[in-house]
């Protein structure tokens, strides 16, 4: 169901796609109401719903209210009193049974309605998604709706974009989500990061249903007088310079909040802005590629796993210095250079763009991450890297399974923190700075903004790592 204004072709194309379309534009409150109580109606057990949504929606404490167009009003009450929550529309879905719900909002001009409602202006969404279900939320941090035209006309470049990803064949659904936030997010300079959120546990082609095949970054172009030159990776890429090297990412530049309030540590949040894309590891650096170091004696052999296995799990129980080793082990393999990743790089990509507490919503929930209260059943050991659902930027395991070790040296606050993303090379250098927490750890270790430290020539059997690369 598609609700809201200028939705023709967006419905001609879901059409063409293979969608049985409703629309509604300019619904008023009743319509609205009635429009949404029919599309919940028709969900069937195993049925794939889509719910488009184009106008002001608010966040109302853990709810966002979808405003009709004849919403009028002076408090949150009266929001609540005419909107309808898009929490309980995916919840009513859940429970009918459809076994994949896809949700896209655009919500960019929602600022004028907030403080109409005397709320404050620029609140994320607060998503919260039952197992199947994959949602877009377009926002902005700014009133306007998006880039002037030269008519001087508001530029509508998330739904276009969208449709475009979309429309590629052997293409994810989620991986056209991921590729639209990134094109969004870099045509309005971080003006507009559409919040990407996943619960979907498989693949969900929307074009063909076909494995797409990744894109390599050994691709070649000749230009006009005959040279060849090697084509850079694209933002949402995945690649690797050798057999046995880590799987990478193609990680987009942008900009974010880094930190939070929960702990001293972790203040003061402060904007970071990365100005270039980078690439990083796609999984924790596994027990394999690790031997494949020791086999060529750059790195210690003596590695223990304590009896969790080998293989593709997680390489544990070693050093900063260690980590150092093998990455410039990787470096001299590959000609390219490889490093631990810096600890802004590393919570810029463990977000993927999410401002909320773990990278999938505001609460734990059950079975998404690999920690001690991460589930009913926690393994209380590491789990093969790629066990749980990636986040939206493609990577695995940021939350739980082993902590990583990133490149900056300890300090006990954020305060003078670098603001580009560059590594922090003064303070406590003994001290490294480890992320994400690991599988002997609580729920509130693995959240997005959590920080450790331990001395960084001393083995943990809980600490572990992933790389980075420079493009």
């Amino acid at each position: 169901m598609l609700l809201g204004n200028d939705l023709q072709g967006i419905g001609a194309q879901l059409g063409r796609l293979g969608f049985a379309t409703t629309m509604i534009e300019n619904a008023d409150t009743q319509r609205m109401a009635e429009a949404v109580r029919s599309f919940v109606a028709k969900a069937r057990h195993g049925s794939t719903t889509l719910f488009l949504f184009r106008g002001a929606m608010l966040r109302l404490g853990q709810s966002n209210i979808l405003l009709p167009s004849d919403a009028r009003g002076a408090s949150e009450e009266a929001a609540r009193s005419v909107g309808i929550d898009l929490n309980a529309i995916e919840s009513d879905l859940s429970q009918r049974g459809a076994s994949t719900k896809i949700i896209i909002v655009d919500a960019v001009g929602s600022g004028a309605a907030a403080e109409a409602f005397g709320i404050p202006r620029g609140s994320p969404p607060a998503l919260e998604l039952h197992e199947g279900t994959l949602a877009i939320v377009n926002t902005s941090t700014e009133p306007q709706k998006g880039l002037q035209g030269t008519a001087g006309a508001a530029v509508d470049l998330f739904l276009p974009e969208l449709l475009r990803q979309t429309s590629i064949p052997n293409v994810t659904l989620e991986q056209a989500f991921a590729k639209t936030r990134n094109a969004v997010a870099k045509a309005t300079a971080g003006r507009q990061v559409p919040l990407v959120s996943s619960s979907l546990t498989s693949d969900f082609y929307i074009t063909a249903n076909v494995p797409a095949v990744a894109p390599s970054a050994a691709g070649a172009t000749a230009d006009g007088d005959g040279a060849v030159k090697e084509a850079s990776p694209q933002a949402g890429e995945t690649f690797r310079d050798c057999d046995t090297c880590p799987e990478l990412v193609v990680v987009p530049s942008g900009e974010f909040a880094m930190g939070s309030t929960d702990s001293e540590f972790e203040k003061p949040q402060h904007r970071v802005v990365l100005a270039k894309p980078f690439a990083v590891g796609r999984y924790e650096v596994t027990f394999a590629q690790w031997d494949a170091c020791a086999a060529a004696k750059a790195c210690r052999a003596d590695i223990d796993d304590h009896g969790f296995g080998r293989a593709d799990r997680p390489v544990i129980d070693v050093s900063w210095d260690e980590a150092q080793a093998f990455v410039k082990w990787l470096s001299s393999q590959t000609k390219q250079t490889y490093r631990l990743p810096t600890e802004a790089e590393w919570e810029y990509a463990a977000r993927a763009g999410s401002r909320s507490v773990f990278p999938w919503g505001a609460t734990v929930g059950n079975a998404k991450a690999n920690c001690d209260d991460c589930s009913g059943n926690p393994a209380r050991t590491t789990l093969p890297v790629g066990s749980f659902r990636p986040n939206a930027f493609g990577l695995f395991d940021t939350a739980g399974n082993a902590a990583e070790w990133v490149d900056d040296c300890w300090n006990g606050s954020y305060r003078s923190a670098p603001s580009d993303g560059s590594s922090w090379r003064t303070g406590q250098c003994q001290m490294r700075v480890l992320r994400g927490g690991a599988f002997a750890n609580k729920a509130s270790a693995v959240r997005s903004s959590a920080r450790f430290r331990y001395d960084r020539d001393v083995r943990y059997y809980t600490n572990g790592f992933r790389v980075a690369r420079d493009l």
